[in-house]
C-alpha cells in the first residue's frame, strides 16, 4: 500500500464520523469542491486574451480557486464566539454588492494596469469570489428547483451530494492555494451586522481546510456521494449535463464569461448595453419542455453585472409577436437586493417545436446604480418529438472537464514518498495528485482544528501535513 493509499484509507474510515463531528456546516448552494472545479474548468475554457493569460499562471490560478472557496468559509466557524461574525462575512461575500465594492477597492488601490505579482494575485482572488457567487445563483435558482421537482429533495441532499458525485465519478483533481488577502478584505466587511476581524477569517478559512484539500476532503465528499446517490438519482445523472440549466457543467461557460466581465469592470470598460453574457437554453440547444409547470420550461439570462431586484422589465413573445404570459423572476435568495440572473417563467404551456423570444428591456438599474441602455433578445425553440420540426442536434461542443493525465513516476522510485510501503503496492498517483501537494489548501494551518476530531483527527492532521511537505 502506498503512503497515499494509507492516508486515503484512514481518511475514508473516519469520513462518515467527520461528516457529523468535525466538518463545519457549509453554505447554501453547490458544494465547495464543485465551486473550485467549475472555476478551474471555466479558466480552462477562457478564450485567448488578457484574462486567460493572467489565470494561466499557476500561482494566479491557485488564488482564483481559493477565491472560489472563500465565501463558504464564513459557514465553517466552530468557535461559538465567532460564528455570527463569520456567517455575516460569508453571507455578504456571496453577493454582487460585495463584488462591486471589491472591484472598486481594487481599482482604487491597485489599478489600472495590475502588473505586479501582488496586484494580479488579488485580482485572481476577486475573480474566484465572483465566480462562487454567480455559481450559487445559477445552481440554486435553476438546478436546485429541478432537483426538488424530480427527486423530491433539496439543498440538504444536493449540495453535499454533487460534491460527492464529483469525487466518485473521477473528476476531482483541483485544490486551491492558501492565498487570502485578509487586509484587503476587512474594509469590505465594515458596516455589516457583526464586526469582522482577521481572527474570524483565519479561524473560518482554517476550518474550511479540513474539507478543501486532496486527502481528507475527497473522502468526506465520497461518503456523501454514496449516501445521496440513491436519494437524488436525477441529480446524480444530470449534475454534469451541459444541457440542464444550473448543472455544474452548464455553469462553466457563463462563469468564464463572467470572469471576462469582471476584468472589464476592473478596467472601467464594461458595456452596460451588453449586460447579458449568456442564456439558457444556449443555442443550438432547445428549451427542454413546453410544460409551464416544469422548471425545464424556464428561460434564464445570465448577467455580467447584477441588476437591482424589481428594476428589470421584459417581454415573452412567439414568432408572430403574440405575447405569452410569464413571470419575471430574479435570484432565489434575494442577493442583498441584486441578481446576476433574470428568469422568464412561462405561466401557460408553450407550443412544442415553436420559436419564442424572451427580451430584457433597457432601463434596468444595476448594482452600481447605472441604468442599462440596450435591450437583449434571446430567441429559442421549444423541444418536440417531430424530427421535421426538431431534427436531432447531434453532438454538441461541451467544455472539457477531464482531469489531466497523472505525471510520470519519478526516476528514483526509492523511499516512502515516491515508492511503496510494501512489495505489492501501487506507486502510481491518483487524481488528487494532479496538482503539487504544496498548492493544496494550506489554510488548515491558519485556524484551529474543529472540535471532536480527537486522536484520529490529530493523526489525520499529521498525515495531511506530511502530504503537503513531503
Amino acid at each position: 500500500m502506498t503512503l497515499r493509499g494509507l492516508v486515503r484509507f484512514v481518511a475514508r474510515v473516519v469520513a462518515v464520523g467527520l461528516l457529523t463531528v468535525a466538518v463545519p456546516a457549509t453554505a447554501t448552494a453547490h458544494g465547495v469542491h464543485g465551486h473550485v472545479h467549475v472555476t478551474g474548468w471555466a479558466i480552462d475554457a477562457l478564450a485567448s486574451g488578457e484574462v486567460r493569460t493572467l489565470l494561466s499562471d499557476p500561482e494566479m490560478r491557485g488564488a482564483a480557486l481559493m477565491g472560489a472557496a472563500f465565501p463558504d468559509s464564513g459557514y465553517a466557524a466552530t468557535d461559538a464566539a465567532l460564528e455570527d461574525q463569520a456567517r455575516a462575512y460569508g453571507e455578504h461575500a456571496h453577493w454582487e454588492p460585495f463584488i462591486e465594492d471589491f472591484i472598486q477597492r481594487v481599482r482604487a488601490t491597485y489599478g489600472p494596469t495590475y502588473d505586479t505579482r501582488e496586484e494580479r494575485l488579488i485580482v485572481a482572488f476577486l475573480m474566484g469570489c465572483a465566480a462562487h457567487g454567480l455559481q450559487d445563483e445559477l445552481f440554486d435558482s435553476t438546478f436546485l428547483y429541478e432537483v426538488e421537482e424530480r427527486d423530491g429533495a433539496g439543498q440538504a441532499e444536493a449540495d453535499p451530494g454533487t460534491d460527492g458525485f464529483l469525487v466518485q465519478d473521477g473528476y476531482f483533481w483541483m485544490v486551491p492555494s492558501d492565498y487570502v488577502p485578509i487586509d484587503d478584505l476587512l474594509p469590505l466587511f465594515v458596516g455589516l451586522s457583526e464586526d469582522v476581524d482577521a481572527e474570524v477569517i483565519r479561524h473560518s478559512v482554517g476550518n474550511l481546510g479540513i474539507y478543501v484539500n486532496d486527502v481528507i476532503g475527497p473522502s468526506i465528499a465520497e461518503a456523501n456521494g454514496e449516501m445521496y446517490r440513491p436519494v437524488i438519482p436525477w441529480a446524480a445523472a444530470h449534475y454534469l449535463d451541459a444541457g440542464v440549466a444550473g448543472s455544474l457543467r452548464a455553469e462553466i461557460v457563463p462563469t468564464a464569461l463572467y470572469l471576462e466581465a469582471i476584468w472589464q469592470r476592473l478596467h472601467g470598460r464594461f458595456d452596460d448595453s451588453e449586460v447579458v453574457i449568456h442564456a439558457w437554453p444556449d443555442a443550438p440547444r432547445r428549451l427542454r419542455t413546453a410544460e409551464a409547470t416544469s422548471v425545464a420550461s424556464w428561460v434564464t439570462l445570465v448577467l455580467g453585472k447584477a441588476v437591482q431586484n424589481g428594476s428589470a422589465t421584459g417581454t415573452f413573445v412567439d414568432d408572430a409577436a403574440v405575447p405569452h404570459p410569464f413571470t419575471l423572476a430574479y435570484t432565489r435568495w434575494g442577493g442583498e437586493g441584486t441578481s446576476r440572473i433574470v428568469r422568464f417563467q412561462p405561466d401557460a404551456d408553450l407550443v412544442p417545436g415553436a420559436w419564442y423570444t424572451a427580451a430584457l428591456a433597457a432601463g434596468a438599474t444595476l448594482v452600481d446604480g447605472s441604468v442599462t441602455t440596450g435591450m437583449h433578445s434571446h430567441r429559442f425553440q421549444v423541444d418536440c418529438s417531430d424530427e421535421m420540426t426538431c431534427p436531432p442536434l447531434g453532438m454538441l461542443p461541451e467544455p472539457a472537464i477531464d482531469p489531466p493525465p497523472p505525471p510520470p513516476p519519478p526516476a528514483d522510485a526509492g523511499g516512502v514518498d515516491s515508492g511503496t510501503l510494501d512489495a505489492g503496492g501501487d506507486a502510481s498517483p491518483d487524481a488528487g495528485a494532479a496538482l503539487d501537494a504544496t498548492s493544496g489548501c494550506g489554510c488548515g494551518t491558519a485556524g484551529e482544528p474543529a472540535g471532536g476530531l480527537g486522536f484520529v483527527g490529530v493523526v489525520l492532521a499529521l498525515l495531511v501535513r506530511r502530504r503537503r511537505t513531503g
